[in-house]
């Protein structure tokens, strides 16, 4: 039997909550970043798109969003590569947004997004 799970695992992102979605990417950044010392912080005063990992005692700082949104993400993805700009220039953080999201987005809208964000903010945009 030749199972392919992935429209599976699609439908099941897309219906997590805010609190499980923002899990399931805290245990993906741990995994990514192959360290148990990672991050979220979501707050009012975090400027809403923190993670930060350590490696070898040194901390890291990323740029990220997560959202569940289901419809008008693009604005909310406009006003995170603000925000993105902003950590970069004034906090060094590093030029990159991860932008976690639990709906599909479809290949070429994904071009479009990562190439208006270099352009327009120079960061490097990795839509997830």
């Amino acid at each position: 039997m030749n199972t392919n799970f992935k429209e599976e695992y699609k439908k099941w992102i897309e219906k997590l909550s805010k609190a499980n979605f923002d899990e399931l990417i805290l245990n993906y950044a741990k995994e990514y970043y192959g360290t148990r010392d990672v991050y979220i912080s979501d707050g009012p005063y975090d400027g809403g798109i923190d993670l930060i990992y350590s490696i070898d005692n040194k901390e890291y700082k990323r740029n990220i969003q997560i959202t569940v949104q289901q419809d008008k993400y693009e604005s909310k993805l406009e006003s995170d590569l603000r925000k993105s700009k902003e950590n970069v220039d004034e906090f060094n953080y590093l030029n990159t947004l991860d932008f976690y999201i639990s709906q599909a987005i479809t290949p070429d809208r994904k071009k479009k997004f990562i190439k208006d964000a270099e352009i327009n903010y120079q960061i490097a945009l990795k839509i997830i």
